[in-house]
């Protein structure tokens, strides 16, 4: 499920929604780093990565029950510090739950070789 998250995110990034700048997908909650482009809205571009994955993984992979609670938390990046600060915290998540010993081992993460890519190619999520 994880890797079609990642895949959902991609997405709406190539359909122009966003740009993303780091994620992390856990075992029950995901972090992002978006910038929102256009006149989108968080909440809008939320309903669409959250719609998008559940209409998917009840598709795709046949689940039946609830994926999502009701709503997000959002928080907006003022500067550059707290734009690292924030992509550090997302990285380290995995870190933190002891689940590697570093960021760049989990392989759902944007920390992660995989999604580390030259400009203009695509990364791969298998």
């Amino acid at each position: 499920m994880a890797t079609l998250l990642i895949d959902t995110l991609f997405h709406y990034r190539e359909q122009g929604e966003y740009k993303l700048h780091a994620f992390v997908v856990m075992r029950d909650h995901f972090h992002a780093l978006l910038t929102i482009e256009g006149k989108g809205t968080i909440e809008r571009v939320m309903q669409k990565i959250k719609g998008g994955f559940s209409y998917r993984a009840r598709a795709e992979l046949g689940f039946r029950g609830e994926i999502w609670q009701r709503g997000f938390t959002d928080e907006r990046v003022w500067d550059a510090e707290q734009f690292i600060s924030v992509r550090r915290y997302i990285y380290d998540n995995p870190v933190r739950r002891g689940m590697v010993a570093v960021a760049e081992d989990y392989p759902f993460s944007s920390a992660h070789a995989k999604f580390r890519k030259p400009q203009g190619l695509k990364p791969s999520i298998s």
